[in-house]
């Protein structure tokens, strides 16, 4: 017996614009499978609309008491100590303290207009005490106060005491070589990004 009943996939996109009406690489892309149907994929110019769609979809398998795999592909979580660097409560549970300092503060609206460079920069400010990192990449020409447009040396010290390293134990370069930092916001591969204006949506 299947573990599950119904797969569904998320490519996100960090895009800061709605995508156009064609389909494009760069967009958000939901594919779904469920066993004994035929496998299907949907074309979504904004991050609101495949949220929206992908509600309706767990609410209908729900409804038929389905269990449901439901994946996005951008990182859940940041390296070890993120929780302790930023300041915030401690608890059993650190991955949904960051989760909720980064719904409060990450602003996405309906048409991918969002602050998420922004916020990498106040974070950074938190983490270093008024300096850049561990937060990196910005759109070429743009200066923001905090956020460099390279990457800092690692392990980063922060001012808490504790140092950061560039990615989680899941992404280990003897593990997943080739994977991109979360800490990384602009250019090929850019993951940060899309983890930025994703965890706030999931």
């Amino acid at each position: 017996m299947p573990l599950f009943d119904a797969y569904l996939f998320i490519d996100w996109s960090a895009a800061n614009k709605a995508t156009r009406q064609e389909p494009a690489a760069q967009a958000v892309w939901i594919g779904e499978s469920v066993r004994l149907n035929r496998q299907n994929e949907t074309y979504h110019r904004t991050r609101s609309d495949g949220i929206k769609d992908l509600t309706s979809r767990l609410l209908a398998h729900v409804n038929k008491k389905r269990r449901v795999l439901v994946g996005f592909d951008f990182p859940y979580g940041y390296p070890s100590g993120f929780r302790h660097a930023l300041g915030l409560p401690l608890s059993p549970h650190e991955w949904w303290e960051v989760w909720t300092e980064l719904a409060v503060r990450v602003k996405d609206d309906t048409n991918n207009l969002n602050n998420r460079f922004g916020v990498a920069a106040e974070l950074n400010a938190i983490i270093a005490n008024g300096r850049s990192g561990p937060f990196w990449g910005r759109p070429g020409g743009k200066q923001i106060a905090n956020l460099e447009a390279t990457s800092p040396v690692f392990p980063f010290n922060c001012s808490a005491g504790i140092s950061l390293k560039p990615r989680r134990m899941a992404e280990q370069k003897e593990r997943l070589p080739g994977t991109q930092e979360t800490w990384k916001l602009y250019g090929a591969g850019s993951v940060g990004s899309q983890a930025l204006v994703g965890i706030p949506r999931v």
